[in-house]
C-alpha cells in the first residue's frame, strides 16, 4: 500500500537532498517545453490545458512520454488559471477577465465568451461547479462568482463583497467554495445561494500554503506541515491528522489516495499518503528544477507546470494491504490477547493473527490504491509499543514468508515477547510490513497494535469431570461439569496468563463434536453465566444429546468458552469433550411408583426419644431393553452393568449438603438405598426403595436435589441417570394406619429422652384423649398441621387409656400406656 522513502528523503528540512532524480516513486516521463513559463495546467482526457503568458496552450498527452502541442489561444495579457469544465476552458486572467475557451474540437479551440469584473480586481485562480464559475484575487471583491449556464456570455452574479483579501487554488466541493487568501488562511465560503455568497469560516492551522480538498477532508500546506482536517462541519474544521517537516507544500492536486505538492525548485514534488486522513504519511519524492506551484494529477501521472511542462509518472506497482477488520484485528488495530509464557517464565508471549495480501482486483482490501500487478519479496517487520513500562521492541511475524505471489494473502501470526512482571496496561505502537515489488520499489502497509492485559477466562482443565483437559463423557444424554474462572491471583488454573483484571460478560460457548455417525452439534451448557465478575468461578454442567440410532463410537470436538472484558475485548479458553456411545444403557423410570415428573416428593416424621424421623419412598431402576426403555433418547442397553452407586446432593438455598451414599450405607448418611443391587442384567429391572433418615436433633425441611444413579458397563464407561428428589416436613396422614405412640412406658424420672408421649402418624384435625384408670378424661388435644402432637404426662404412676378418633369421626384407634415415675 504505502510506499517508504529513501532515508535520505526522511531528514528534517530535506537539506542536501540528491540532484534531479528519479525517485523511488517519482519518474521522469516527458518534457514540452513552449519557451515561457506555465502558470497553470489541467488535464482532461488525452489533453493537458496550460495558461501561459499570453497563450492558452492545448497539449497531446496521449503518449505521455512525447507531449506535443497541437494548438493555442493567444491572448494580450498573461493568463493565472485555467479550469476545464465539459466542453469548456475558463481562464482568469490579469486584466480582470473571466474568458471562456470552447475546445469541443481540442485541435482547434476558440475563445467564445467573456466577462469583467464590477470592480478592478485581478483574478488569480478559478474553480467550476455547474453553472457557476468561482473566482478569487487580490484588491476588493474575494469571491466573485459568475453565472455560467451560457458559457457564451458569462456574467457575474455576486460576490463576497465585504471580505478585503484576496485569494488563490479556490476548489469547490458540495455547496462549499475552498481557498488560501492573502493573509494565508484557509477561507471557506457556503456558496448555497450563488448569488449571495457567504463566508463561514477561516481555518488557520498554521502558515497556510496551499490546500486541496476530498471526501470530506482538507488537506492543508503549511510553512513546514501537512495537515488533514476534518470539514464534515465546514464551519467547524477540525484537525485529524499531522506531519511536521513538509517542506512548506503549495501547489496540491489528489489522486490514488495520495496528495501530491509541489514546493517550487528548492524542495520538487512530494507525495503524502492519505488513504489513513488520521495517519498522513510521506509516500515519495523528486527533485526538479522548475519553479512552479502549478501541478495537476491524472491517473498515474503529474503535470507540472514551470519552465513549460514536465510529466512524471507515479509507480503503484506492488501492493500490500493488511486487512483491518479480520481475525484479531478490528478497525486497523490488533489486539494481542493469547498469551502464553516463554523461556523459562522470563517472557510472556501474546499474540495475534492477521491477513497479508499482495492484493488482487477481487481481494483488495485497501481500495485506495491497488491491485497489485507485480510479486512482492523481502518481506519484513519493523515497529514498537511503548507503554507503562517503557518500549516493547521484541515483536516478530512467526511465519512471515520470504515473498507473495501477485494475489496470495497469507494468514500471519504476530508475535510481541512481554517480559514477565512488566507494568499492566496499554502498550500502543504501529507495525509496518513492507516488501519491494519486481521495480524493486518499497511498498508496505501498517496497523496499530495494542497489547492489553485485563479479563482472562479460564476452564479448569484438571477438575470434576475435566482431565488433562479433556472431558469424557458417555451415554446418550452425556452430562459432565467443569469449573469456569475469570481468574484471580489465588485461582488461575493457566498460568501461562492473567490473572484478570476485569469482569467478563456476553459468556457463550461454541463448538461441536464428530464421530462414526457425523457431527454432534446439540450441546447445552444450562448453567453457563452471563457474566463473571472478576475472581468469579462457577461449576458448570455440559450435555450433549446423541440421538436415537446414532452410530456407536468415539465423539471428539472442542468446547471454546468466550467472553468480553470491560474494554469489549474478547477473552477466551477452551477443552477439549471425547464421548463413547456405550454398550450399557441405565434408567430411572420417571413416572412410576413413588416419581412422577422425574420428581421424587418425600415427607418426613418429626423426631421422637427412641427413634429417628425418616421418609421412604420406591422407584423403578431399569438396565433398559427395547420393550422398557423409559428414557427412548437413548438405550436399549447391550451389557450388563456393575457398580451400582447413589450419589444425593440435598440442601436448602441457604445451606446445601452433599453425601455420597453406597449399597450398603452407614446409619449416619441421611439418603440410602438399601437395596440397590450390585449389578443388573441386560433388560432387568429392579423396584428400589430409597430411605431418607435425620439423627436426633436435625432438621431437614423444605430442601431438594439430584439424586444420580450410576453405573460402569462392560466397556467400563460409566452410564447414569437421575432424577429430583423434594424433602418437605411432616405433614398429617390421610388415615389413622401409620398412627404410632411412644415411649411406653414413659419413664421421665429414669430416662432424660423421655421428655413427652409423642402421637405420631395422625390424620388431619385428629383428636387424642387420655383417660385414667376411673374414666376420667386427663389430657385431650387436636391434630393441628403436622400429624404430631405430645403429651408431657404429668400425672401419677399408672396404666392410662388414649382414644383417637378422626376428625370425621369414621375411624378410631384405642390402646393402652403406662407412666412410670
Amino acid at each position: 500500500m504505502r510506499k517508504l522513502l529513501a532515508a535520505f528523503c526522511l531528514s528534517v528540512g530535506f537539506v542536501g537532498v540528491a540532484p534531479a532524480a528519479d525517485s523511488l516513486h517519482f519518474r521522469f516521463v516527458g518534457q514540452w517545453d513552449p519557451q515561457q513559463p506555465i502558470g497553470s495546467v489541467a488535464v482532461k482526457g488525452e489533453y493537458a490545458y496550460a495558461a501561459g503568458d499570453g497563450n492558452l496552450f492545448v497539449i497531446s498527452v496521449a503518449d505521455p512520454s512525447s507531449p506535443v502541442e497541437v494548438a493555442r489561444c493567444s491572448t494580450s495579457t498573461r493568463l493565472w488559471d485555467v479550469a476545464v469544465s465539459g466542453d469548456y476552458a475558463y481562464v482568469v486572467a490579469g486584466d480582470s477577465n473571466l474568458r471562456v475557451f470552447s475546445i469541443s474540437d481540442p485541435l482547434h479551440p476558440a475563445e467564445v465568451g467573456r466577462c469583467s469584473t464590477q470592480s478592478n480586481v485581478r483574478l488569480n485562480g478559478v474553480a467550476v461547479s455547474g453553472d457557476y464559475a468561482y473566482a478569487v484575487g487580490s484588491g476588493i471583491g474575494g469571491l466573485v462568482v459568475f453565472s455560467v449556464a451560457d458559457p457564451t456570455h458569462p456574467t457575474e452574479a455576486g460576490r463576497c463583497g465585504q471580505l478585503l483579501w484576496g485569494g488563490r487554488y479556490p476548489e469547490v466541493a458540495g455547496d462549499y467554495v475552498y481557498f488560501v487568501d492573502d493573509k494565508n488562511l484557509l477561507r471557506i465560503i457556503s456558496v448555497a445561494d450563488p448569488l449571495h455568497p457567504v463566508a463561514v469560516a477561516q481555518y488557520t492551522p498554521g502558515y497556510v500554503t496551499g490546500a486541496t480538498v476530498s471526501d470530506g477532508y482538507a488537506f492543508v500546506g503549511c510553512e513546514s506541515s501537512f495537515v488533514v482536517a476534518s470539514i464534515a462541519d465546514p464551519a467547524n474544521p477540525v484537525e485529524v491528522g499531522r506531519l511536521d517537516s513538509a517542506p512548506c507544500p503549495v501547489g496540491m492536486a489528489r489522486t490514488h489516495g495520495y496528495v501530491f505538492t509541489s514546493a517550487g525548485h528548492q524542495y520538487g514534488l512530494f507525495a503524502y499518503s492519505v488513504s489513513d486522513p488520521t495517519r498522513p504519511a510521506f509516500a515519495g519524492y523528486y527533485r526538479n528544477r522548475n519553479d512552479s506551484y502549478a501541478i495537476a494529477a491524472a491517473g498515474d501521472y503529474l503535470y507540472y507546470g514551470g519552465e513549460g511542462l514536465s510529466i512524471y509518472q507515479f509507480f503503484q506497482l506492488g501492493d500490500l494491504d493488511i486487512d483491518n477488520d479480520s481475525l484479531d484485528i478490528t478497525s486497523d488495530t490488533m489486539h494481542l490477547r493469547k498469551w502464553t509464557t516463554h523461556y523459562g517464565d522470563s517472557l510472556e508471549c501474546a499474540r495475534g493473527e492477521f491477513i497479508l495480501a499482495n492484493t488482487s482486483a477481487a481481494y483488495n482490501p485497501d481500495p485506495a490504491d491497488g491491485p497489485s500487478i507485480s510479486p512482492v519479496d523481502s518481506l519484513s517487520v519493523t515497529g514498537t509499543l511503548t507503554g507503562p513500562g517503557g518500549t516493547i521492541d521484541s515483536i516478530v511475524i512467526l511465519n512471515l514468508p520470504g515473498m507473495l505471489a501477485q494475489g496470495q494473502s497469507l494468514v500471519c501470526t504476530l508475535a510481541a515477547y512481554v517480559p514477565v512482571g512488566l507494568p499492566e496496561g496499554d502498550y500502543t505502537g504501529t507495525i509496518i510490513v513492507s516488501g519491494k515489488d519486481t521495480e524493486h520499489l518499497l511498498v508496505q502497509d501498517s496497523c496499530c497494535v495494542l497489547v492489553r492485559k485485563l479479563g482472562d477466562l479460564d476452564v479448569d482443565n484438571d477438575s470434576l469431570s475435566v482431565v488433562a483437559d479433556t472431558m469424557r463423557l458417555s451415554g446418550g444424554r452425556s452430562l459432565g461439569e467443569f469449573v469456569l474462572a475469570n481468574t484471580s491471583p489465588s485461582y488461575n488454573p493457566d498460568t501461562a496468563d492473567g490473572p484478570s483484571l476485569s469482569p467478563v460478560d456476553s459468556v457463550r460457548f461454541t463448538g461441536s463434536l464428530s464421530g462414526p455417525g457425523g457431527t454432534l452439534d446439540s450441546i447445552l451448557i444450562p448453567n453457563l453465566p452471563a457474566s463473571l465478575a472478576v475472581g468469579q468461578a462457577v461449576t458448570c454442567s455440559l450435555r450433549v444429546y446423541v440421538p436415537p440410532g446414532a452410530e456407536g463410537g468415539d465423539y471428539s470436538g472442542t468446547i471454546t468458552i468466550s467472553g468480553r472484558d470491560t474494554t469489549g475485548y474478547v477473552t477466551e479458553d477452551m477443552f477439549h469433550i471425547r464421548l463413547t456411545k456405550q454398550a450399557g444403557d441405565l434408567d430411572v423410570d420417571g413416572d412410576t411408583l413413588d416419581l412422577s415428573n422425574d420428581t421424587m416428593d418425600l415427607q418426613t416424621q418429626p423426631a421422637g426419644p427412641v427413634y429417628s424421623p425418616y421418609a421412604k419412598a420406591e422407584f423403578m431402576l431399569v438396565n433398559t431393553s427395547s420393550e422398557y426403555n423409559p428414557d427412548a433418547g437413548d438405550g436399549p442397553s447391550r451389557s450388563t452393568l456393575r457398580d451400582l452407586k447413589v450419589e444425593a446432593r440435598i440442601g436448602t438455598a441457604k445451606d446445601a449438603k452433599s453425601t455420597k451414599v453406597r449399597t450398603q450405607a452407614a446409619a449416619t448418611d441421611s439418603v440410602y438405598v438399601p437395596n440397590l443391587p450390585e449389578s443388573l442384567a441386560a433388560g432387568q429391572a429392579v423396584e428400589c426403595t430409597l430411605a431418607l433418615v435425620i439423627p436426633v436433633g436435625e432438621s431437614l425441611q423444605s430442601c431438594s436435589g439430584p439424586v444420580i444413579i450410576s453405573a460402569y458397563d462392560t466397556l467400563g464407561y460409566q452410564v447414569q441417570d437421575s432424577f429430583y428428589l423434594v424433602v418437605r416436613g411432616p405433614q398429617p396422614r390421610q388415615s389413622l394406619d401409620s398412627l404410632r405412640v411412644a415411649p411406653i412406658p414413659f419413664k421421665p424420672n429414669q430416662n432424660p429422652e423421655h421428655d413427652a408421649i409423642h402421637f405420631q402418624g395422625l390424620s388431619a384435625g385428629a383428636r387424642v384423649t387420655v383417660y385414667d384408670a376411673s374414666g376420667q378424661t386427663v389430657w385431650s388435644a387436636v391434630e393441628n398441621g403436622d400429624g404430631h402432637l405430645k403429651w408431657d404426662a404429668n400425672v401419677a404412676s399408672g396404666i392410662y387409656a388414649y382414644l383417637v378418633v378422626s376428625a370425621d369421626g369414621k375411624s378410631s384407634k384405642v390402646g393402652k400406656l403406662s407412666v412410670i415415675r
